[in-house]
């Protein structure tokens, strides 16, 4: 083992996420690496699953990857395919007491997975409750069609534990969600933007190129 290990040369370059109109390909990244002589130094090239578009998770009690993921994806043109869309069942509903609904135990009673912002959620859900019945679907369906019309999503992993659940997620993909009830959800389930990113964005006021003359020491209004 430790002759193995000891013949095991491991050296690691770092690909950070820049904004699209900045950054070069990932695949003129690793060719100008070899030109420099990192070719030498390197027994194989390889990145995280993060970034090579495998499955992530994209609900609207949950749009994390939306911070770093999806803007590399969309600037690598990666697809994603998301598990968990309705988040374990929650976003179907049936967790969230109202409209005479009464929540249900589920499986989330022994596996409580993955973790949401539940009070926030269940904001969502009354929502989503409004679109269906408008609209004449499941809460289900409004749920699932919201991932499933990002323009980043390839496609969706769906679980159902009864025919109805199944034949229920299988429909949606003939059904549309409005713009405008799009942009209400979206409104809803927006996260708040985590640091770095507000202070980039702050501080890119100053920086990136506009057609508008800039007056130094004044930030820009946007």
């Amino acid at each position: 083992m430790s002759r193995r290990i000891s013949a095991l040369i491991l050296a690691v370059l770092p690909l950070v996420a820049v904004p699209a109109q900045d950054s070069a390909p990932i695949s003129s990244t690793l060719e100008e690496g070899a030109q420099r002589g990192y070719a030498d130094e390197l027994r194989s090239y390889g990145m995280a699953n993060l970034l090579t578009g495998q499955a992530a998770r994209l609900t609207l009690a949950g749009r994390d990857i939306e911070q770093e993921m999806v803007p590399v994806m969309a600037d690598q043109n990666i697809g994603c395919l998301v598990w968990s869309p309705l988040a374990g069942g929650y976003m179907a509903g049936k967790y969230t007491p109202g409209e005479g609904v009464k929540a249900e135990p589920g499986r989330r009673a022994q596996f409580d997975f993955p973790p949401i912002d539940k009070d926030k959620a269940d904001r969502i859900v009354v929502a989503m409750r409004e679109i269906a019945k408008k609209q004449g679907v499941s809460v289900a369906t409004v749920g699932l069609s919201w991932v499933r019309q990002k323009p980043f999503i390839t496609s969706t992993i769906i679980g159902a534990t009864t025919m109805e659940q199944l034949n229920d997620n299988i429909a949606s993909v003939n059904f549309t969600l409005p713009a405008e009830d799009v942009a209400r959800l979206d409104e809803l389930s927006a996260d708040r933007t985590q640091y770095p990113y507000w202070m980039i964005t702050r501080n890119n006021t100053t920086r990136i190129p506009t057609d508008k003359p800039l007056t130094l020491g004044v930030i820009p209004k946007n």
